[in-house]
């Protein structure tokens, strides 16, 4: 943490020291001399806000930094990463279950395949509860296309996953033939 504070106090001391010099090689335009009001609000606009805004956006990285220690946050959105992709794994190896038992005479049903990806889950992190287990497979088999319940009509995560998956070009239409009767 030591480390991340000298960091960012080097980075705030770098762009002040930038500012500064940017501030000062800046020629000012030949005009008529403000007054006094007028020259206090362009030296604070021009000087002290922007190095105020860097100090306070570098006391606001320390306590987002540490923020995020305290509550764990990479750690929580890595487990539910990790929980998500066991319950893909779990899915995929039940509909491999069952497409190798096609030709015989005994057949998984589907809560069959759902036991089967809970148990996935289950094995590879037994802190987690059954119960949680199965609905995180039923989220995960629910953004699927072509399985589960829904089919086809698989869910997506929101607008935001629409918007990367809709066609950046829509597709051409063509335009009807005249029919005889208008021509």
């Amino acid at each position: 943490m030591k480390r991340l504070s000298r960091f960012l106090a080097l980075i705030t001391c770098i762009t002040v020291a930038l500012a500064t010099v940017a501030y000062a090689a800046d020629p000012a335009p030949a005009v008529v001399a403000p007054t006094a009001p007028q020259a206090v609000a362009n030296f604070l606009q021009a000087t002290v806000f922007p190095i105020i805004a860097s100090l306070f956006t570098g006391v606001l990285a320390v306590f987002v930094q540490r923020l995020g220690e305290k509550y764990k946050i990479e750690a929580l959105a890595q487990k539910d990463n990790i929980l998500t992709q066991l319950a893909y794994q779990g899915i995929t190896l039940a509909e491999e279950k069952a497409a190798q038992l096609i030709g015989s005479k005994s057949a998984l049903t589907g809560n069959d395949k759902l036991d089967i990806a809970v148990s996935h889950i289950l094995s590879a992190m037994p802190k987690i509860s059954p119960e949680r287990a199965k609905a995180i497979t039923e989220a995960t088999l629910a953004q699927i296309p072509g399985v589960g319940a829904t089919g086809n009509q698989a869910f997506s995560f929101g607008p935001i996953i629409q918007a990367f998956t809709a066609p950046l070009v829509p597709e051409a239409t063509t335009a009807a033939a005249p029919d005889a009767a208008t021509a």
